[in-house]
């Protein structure tokens, strides 16, 4: 794709990353929403008028976002609370189609995925700082307090771990790029232990797997398949080990005495998941309409609970929110970006398809992590099409430089 032609469009584009990359900034951290949504519009905007509008046709996963962006809008006209569910759909569809087609699109842009990474590698280690400085002996979470809560922050740790395995990946091997990439991704794995959050390791252990496998071939080493079989072997017994601990801890902390399999047993998420199921059956088609919050006084009604107020799943919530077409849509758009990541993936040149393993990583990642709780909203959603577009603007411009050299 070329540089955009004028002055104007190139300083526009400037302007559009430099707004893009404050937006990135923000993600870690709550309470800023209106500051992130401006400038959110403002990256949107500049990308537009300077040259953008000529590319919305040429987009990729148009099928799976016009099937989710009409069936959320149809739940919208159904809905139990039209005006609440307008405004999910402005932040949980138009905010994410915005953010996604801003981000490829300044990827494909000389530069333009470099200064995201950075803005996101900076973030992050100020999340990191941030929850050290405020984890304290005798303090029952690692999270960000008022910035943040722990299962948004393990959810934001778990989607940029894919980042620095992509960036320890593509450095040189014991060059201090490599050593940084791989110490910033164990911080993130420590933080995410520490959040005692029984997802957190399953996502994580799935993300390392499927790196692994789907990079494995570039390894520089003549023993790749015993090696992917010690990385599986590892994670796994990693990730059943720290679901255990994480269980223990949380007993300690609220219900002193009980036993592990006794306290896994009694999760409420099964009792929870069936009345799910019998809300969905009430309005199978259209759903109650957007937001993840839509049923809570139904919830709480019947659980008396205020911390079992929606599914705890993110495609029951789906589907309560927007109905069995609704869900089929959205699962049609995740299943596009699988494919999109995979043919990245299936790329000769080793760095481009570091991208595509990275990419399927992070699916893998936030599908597991959104098993048993739903975070896939607000900007941890926003956080996953920043990274997918960016990834995949990344990869076509790669791709772009390979077909003007061929040509030239």
């Amino acid at each position: 794709m070329p540089e955009p032609a004028s002055a104007f469009e190139r300083r526009g584009m400037s302007v559009a990353l430099a707004f893009t990359c404050i937006f990135v900034a923000t993600l870690p951290f709550h309470h800023l929403h209106s500051f992130r949504s401006a400038a959110l519009g403002l990256a949107a905007l500049a990308t537009f008028v300077s040259g953008g509008w000529r590319e919305l046709m040429l987009l990729p996963l148009k099928s799976g976002w016009w099937a989710w962006i009409l069936a959320a809008g149809v739940s919208v006209a159904f809905a139990r609370t039209p005006l609440v569910s307008l405004s999910e759909y402005r932040y949980e569809v138009l905010y994410t189609f915005g953010v996604w087609a801003t981000c490829y699109t300044l990827a494909r842009r000389h530069d333009g995925a470099r200064w995201l990474a950075r803005a996101l590698i900076a973030s992050t280690l100020v999340a990191l700082v941030v929850g050290m400085a405020l984890f304290a002996p005798g303090q029952a979470w690692f999270d960000l307090g008022q910035f943040g809560d722990v299962g948004t922050v393990s959810t934001f740790l778990v989607m940029v771990l894919p980042l620095f395995l992509l960036f320890a990946l593509r450095s040189r091997p014991r060059s201090p790029e490599r050593t940084g990439a791989l110490i910033v991704a164990g911080a993130c794995i420590a933080a995410g232990t520490l959040t005692l959050n029984r997802m957190f390791w399953l996502a994580a252990s799935a993300e390392v797997t499927i790196f692994a496998l789907f990079s494995m071939r570039y390894w520089d080493s003549r023993y790749r398949a015993v090696s992917m079989l010690a990385v599986g072997v590892l994670v796994a017994a990693l990730a059943v080990f720290q679901v255990f601990e994480a269980s223990e801890s949380r007993i300690a902390l609220a219900a002193p005495g009980l036993g592990v399999w006794e306290f896994l047993s009694g999760d409420p998420r099964t009792g929870l998941w069936r009345f799910a199921t019998s809300l969905i059956a009430q309005h199978p088609w259209v759903g109650t309409g957007l937001g993840k919050w839509a049923l809570s006084d139904v919830f709480y009604e019947h659980f008396r609970d205020p911390l079992l107020m929606h599914a705890h799943n993110a495609f029951l919530n789906r589907a309560l929110e927007t109905g069995l077409v609704g869900l089929a849509a959205f699962v049609f758009l995740l299943v596009s970006v699988v494919i999109a990541f995979l043919r990245v993936a299936r790329s000769g040149d080793p760095d481009t398809a570091a991208i595509g393993a990275a990419g399927l990583a992070l699916v893998a990642g936030v599908l597991v992590k959104n098993l048993a709780d739903d975070f896939f909203v607000r900007q941890n959603a926003l956080l996953f099409w920043v990274l997918v577009g960016a990834g995949l603007g990344a990869a076509a411009a790669r791709s772009d430089e390979a077909t003007t050299v061929v040509r030239s």
